[in-house]
């Protein structure tokens, strides 16, 4: 999905800014577009090696540190955007870091507009828990979810406690291009 709406952002003569893992980024090194690489390792290891889905273990203390490092290379890369796509961050569990990094940084820019899109189903909502394990459940401000089916939308506003109203349906790449150009925006990925 990725690659196809890179495709478009170049056919338009647009510039996207790829904001990618540093490991990620081979994947998409032919594009000609600005990329900005957040780093993914501490002490030679993933970030985001560990699954935090199971919800009431703890996150080990370094945890936050790395959160907050992170959180500061986000913000930095945000600089400038208008509009910015999220690609699964918000509901994986192993991306959990970066979630909670992606609040943080969110923080210095409170009128830039997002766009959600996830591959996976959503979450099942659970009740109870506390920061950061609550992230995957919370919602970001500013932010239209964008679902692919009517059930999936259901799902997004049970997970997010969101509105119907903050969520699109979009069936194919030509919607969800229809919706940035009626942003009239320069789009992030």
């Amino acid at each position: 999905m990725v690659f196809s709406q890179l495709d478009y952002f170049i056919e338009k003569d647009l510039s996207p800014r790829l904001i990618l893992r540093e490991h990620c980024f081979g994947c998409f090194n032919q594009f000609p577009s600005e990329v900005v690489t957040i780093t993914d390792t501490f002490c030679k290891k993933p970030v985001d090696r560990y699954d935090y889905s199971q919800p009431f273990t703890p996150v080990p203390q370094q945890f936050f540190y790395l959160s907050e490092k992170l959180a500061q290379e986000i913000a930095a890369a945000l600089k400038g955007v208008e509009l910015c796509i999220l690609y699964d961050i918000l509901s994986r569990g192993d991306k959990l870091i970066f979630n909670t990094a992606l609040r943080t940084a969110l923080m210095e820019y409170p009128k830039l507009s997002l766009l959600y899109l996830s591959h996976y189903s959503p979450t099942p909502k659970i009740y109870g828990l506390s920061w950061p394990k609550n992230a995957r459940f919370l919602p970001l401000p500013n932010t239209t979810y964008l679902c692919h089916t009517p059930e999936e939308l259901l799902g997004v506003c049970r997970q997010f406690d969101v509105l119907p109203s903050s969520c699109r349906l979009f069936f194919s790449q030509d919607d969800l291009f229809a919706f940035l150009q009626e942003k009239k925006t320069v789009p992030l990925c």
